[in-house]
């Protein structure tokens, strides 16, 4: 199945997200081990970064426009009214990071004065002009949410855990890439 149904994700939505956290993974990987590296293997590391970042904005944007015309299925029954808010607060804000980092990155490159390229392929316009002392601000807002990402990702999974061994329900499962979830009672 596609296309979500009122109970389960379809396999774009599951592809989407699943593409996505591994991409999101070697970025911070990397994000976190690139300073650090040989001038040579920096370079290389920047570019694949940026490259790696405008794949992510590129597939969060398509989550949005597929969650329009595949509707997300119903929270589990069985979730408490504060889950309800949490889950919903929980994924505007990582939806938030998955578009805001891409573009502080991009917005900070240019303002460094430094072009983003898409793997060699093509160059990305530069939205400001060099401005060293926005690029420090963007430098700043760019890791400051690095972390907050790291921290809502962590809170993510301790959730999807909890509810699959305590609560035993389907939050988890219905995600899954392969196999389904479990028909509720």
């Amino acid at each position: 199945m596609l296309k979500n149904s009122a109970a389960r994700y379809g396999s774009v939505t599951k592809a989407l997200h699943w593409f996505s956290a591994v991409l999101v993974f070697c970025l911070l990987a990397i994000g976190l081990t690139m300073g650090d590296a040989p001038l040579a293997d920096r370079i290389r590391l920047y570019n694949l970064h940026k490259s790696l970042g405008i794949l992510v904005l590129a597939l969060s944007l398509s989550r949005v426009v597929w969650h329009i015309f595949s509707k997300k299925p119903a929270l589990v029954a069985s979730l408490k009214p504060y889950e309800k808010k949490a889950a919903h607060v929980a994924h505007v804000l990582l939806y938030a990071a998955l578009l805001g980092m891409p573009m502080s990155g991009w917005l900070m490159s240019s303002a460094h004065g430094r072009s983003v390229s898409f793997f060699g392929l093509f160059q990305l316009p530069d939205f400001v002009t060099q401005n060293p002392a926005l690029a420090e601000r963007l430098e700043t807002v760019h890791e400051t949410m690095a972390y907050a990402l790291m921290a809502m990702i962590a809170l993510h999974v301790v959730a999807a855990i909890k509810h699959h061994v305590i609560d035993k329900d389907n939050t988890l499962r219905r995600m899954l890439p392969f196999g389904g979830a479990k028909e509720e009672a």
